[in-house]
C-alpha cells in the first residue's frame, strides 16, 4: 500500500528537520569534545535533542490525526483526544490536555505505530528510566526556578544524553518499520 501525499510530503519535511537537528546535535558534539566538561555545551545537546523530539512528536501526532480524520485508521475516542490536545475530564468534559512528558512520547509512538498497521512497541528497560531522567534535566534546564537549576552534574548529563540518544533510537526503529524502510 502506497502512502498518501500528505504522508509523504510531512515524512519529507520530517526528515529535513532532523537533518538540521543532527547537524546541531554532530556539531555541538564536537565541540563538547574539545572541553568535555563544558556545560554550555552539554545544555546546548539536550535542548537540542529534545527540541528533535518535540518537532517530531508534534509532527507524527498531526500525520495520525491526518490518518484518522481521513478514516486511514481508527482510533479510540482517548486516542483522538490525545492528538487534538484534549482529555477527557472526570465528568466527561474535554479540556486542554496537560500531559506528562515519557507519556506524551509513549503515545505519540504507539498512535502512529496504530495507524500505520505496524508491530512497533516500546520498551520500558533501563533506557526508559534514563530517559524520564533525560526529562527531568530538559525540564529544569527549559524551566529552571534558580541558576543552580542550570548546572548540570557529570552524572546528570551522561544518564541525559544517554536517555535521549535511546529515544531517537526508538523513532528511528518505529521509522524504521514502516512500509518501504525495512531492510
Amino acid at each position: 500500500m502506497a502512502l498518501p501525499l500528505y504522508i509523504l510530503n510531512r515524512l519529507k519535511d520530517l526528515d529535513m528537520a532532523l537533518t538540521i537537528f543532527w547537524d546541531d546535535i554532530s556539531a555541538c558534539s564536537i565541540l563538547l569534545s574539545q572541553n568535555p566538561n563544558n556545560q554550555t555545551w552539554q545544555r546546548c545537546i539536550i535542548r537540542t535533542i529534545f527540541s528533535s523530539i518535540d518537532y517530531w512528536c508534534n509532527h507524527i501526532n498531526n500525520i495520525s490525526l491526518e490518518d484518522y480524520l481521513t478514516q486511514i485508521g481508527t482510533l479510540s475516542e482517548k486516542d483522538v483526544l490525545f492528538l487534538s490536545e484534549y482529555k477527557l475530564s472526570s465528568s466527561g468534559k474535554e479540556t486542554k490536555k496537560a500531559i506528562k512528558y515519557g507519556k506524551y512520547f509513549e503515545i505519540s509512538l504507539r498512535v502512529h505505530s496504530q495507524l500505520q498497521g505496524i508491530d512497533y512497541k516500546l520498551e520500558k528497560n533501563e533506557n526508559w528510566q534514563s530517559f524520564l531522567v533525560a526529562i527531568s534535566v530538559r525540564n529544569r534546564l527549559t524551566h529552571p526556578k534558580s541558576a543552580e537549576d542550570l548546572m548540570l552534574t557529570r552524572k546528570d548529563f551522561k544518564l541525559a544524553f544517554k536517555g535521549c540518544l535511546w529515544a531517537l533510537n526508538c523513532i528511528k526503529d518505529m521509522f524504521g518499520k514502516l512500509p518501504g524502510n525495512a531492510p
